[in-house]
């Protein structure tokens, strides 16, 4: 027994990315990808880009002085990046090519590796820094890593950061793969389902506008205008519960189920969690208690009674308030014994991880070639320009040394122009001294 136990930890053992509790682990270690991700070294060093170290050395001296890198040096360094001590550095390069004309030119193997690479060592306070700050940083996660991201929040018992995870993947409209829209939807009642006191995004989680401050050496322009108070509901939501609420409702539309009952009762839970009652009434008023998972009532039970207080002072009519407060009413005090509504989303998605982890599995190892290829094809195409940039150097010092040496050689031929030239020089000087 103690051997079948041993051999059962050290298979988990193998994932990079660390993790709590293993009893919690959704995907396979198969889908982490860990050994085909590792083979990008293999690549670079054909490249002979030299180590790690080296290479981020070398990137830090381009971005000195004025000057800059260009996006594949920021991504060979990155992708080259294992160590914890390299974090702040790989950070550093990104936010700086941010910053230059070569922006645009940002490589999505970059980001993917600069992420990784905080998960593997736990550094989430950085991890959410960067995405939480498009403007400074530019980097997203693809649908692999927003996998990967929430199975090792889940596995840490970190439901809010998962939801978060979620709630992000929502912004960016990523709905293609089931696989992540189940495990979004999964975290997100898992982040439902915490207790209210626990169940809050810290401010490391959410995005964070940092007060303006002035730099003395930047020209700034002010122009008078009044700012609209505005919020487009999306990316400028900063409450908890109502991003949580948003992102469930625009995963209700994407998975694929068939079970009416399951989808009716995500959208009582986002509707509950939102706050928004209006809807939430009239949803009830359209469906009775037998089209819910008791799970989903129970979750409608307990936030009602945790918002008593806050639903008094809302604007909503005596009668509408009566019917939804006969609606509780009616909900079964037993009704706990129907288990958690997480533990049936992570059923049914039990019933086709396999198959969805292979297929985004295969189109993750495609993204890998084509990164290396590309990244190949790009430090070719930089080292060339560089060649040309010196040898057109050596040309142009080649062509004043050979005019120089024209100059020597017919000298006493072109004395009379010297001449000529000396005299207009004296008189310019001469004229100088009389208007001083």
């Amino acid at each position: 027994m103690l051997r079948i136990s041993t051999i059962f930890l050290t298979k988990f053992h193998r994932r990079n990315l660390s993790c709590s509790n293993i009893k919690k682990a959704i995907l396979s270690n198969e889908f982490y990808l860990d050994k085909e991700w590792s083979e990008r070294h293999n690549d670079m060093k054909k490249l002979s880009l030299g180590g790690g170290y080296e290479w981020i050395a070398s990137v830090q001296k381009k971005f000195m002085g004025g000057g800059k890198a260009s996006a594949v040096d920021v991504d060979a360094a990155v992708c080259g990046a294992e160590e914890k001590d390299q974090i702040n550095d790989i950070m550093d390069l990104i936010y700086k090519l941010r910053h230059t004309d070569n922006a645009s030119d940002f490589l999505p193997s970059t980001e993917y590796a600069a992420l990784r690479l905080l998960l593997k060592y736990n550094a989430t306070s950085e991890f959410f820094k960067i995405l939480n700050d498009p403007i400074n940083y530019g980097v997203f996660l693809n649908e692999h890593l927003s996998c990967l991201a929430i199975d090792y929040f889940i596995n840490r018992n970190d439901f809010n950061s998962a939801a978060r995870i979620a709630s992000i993947v929502m912004q960016q409209e990523m709905f293609d793969s089931q696989l992540l829209n189940h495990l979004s939807v999964y975290s997100l009642i898992k982040f439902i389902e915490l207790p209210a006191e626990e169940r809050k995004m810290s401010e490391e989680l959410l995005t964070v506008i940092e007060p303006f401050e002035e730099d003395d050496e930047c020209p700034t322009f002010r122009y008078p205008y009044l700012k609209n108070n505005w919020n487009d509901n999306h990316f400028d939501i900063k409450d908890s519960d109502m991003l949580v609420s948003k992102s469930l409702e625009l995963f209700i539309k994407v998975i694929k189920t068939k079970d009416s009952k399951m989808k009716n009762s995500l959208k009582l839970t986002s509707y509950i969690i939102g706050k928004r009652y209006d809807e939430l009434v009239d949803f009830l008023e359209e469906n009775s208690m037998d089209s819910f998972n008791k799970s989903s009532l129970n979750i409608l039970k307990n936030i009602y009674n945790e918002n008593l207080a806050i639903l008094e002072e809302k604007n909503i009519d005596k009668t509408r308030k009566d019917l939804l407060s006969n609606f509780i009413s009616k909900i079964d005090d037993n009704n706990s014994e129907g288990g958690l509504l997480s533990d049936e989303i992570l059923n049914k998605l039990k019933e086709f991880k396999n198959d969805e982890e292979t297929k985004l599995s295969v189109v993750q190892k495609n993204y890998f070639k084509i990164w290396n290829s590309r990244r190949e094809e790009l430090l070719k195409s930089q080292a060339e320009r560089l060649k040309l940039q010196l040898r057109l150097q050596e040309i142009d010092e080649d062509r004043k040394k050979l005019n120089h040496e024209k100059e020597v050689l017919y000298f006493f031929e072109n004395r009379t122009t010297w001449e000529l030239a000396a005299a207009e020089k004296t008189k310019l000087q001469e004229e100088m001294k009389l208007l001083s």
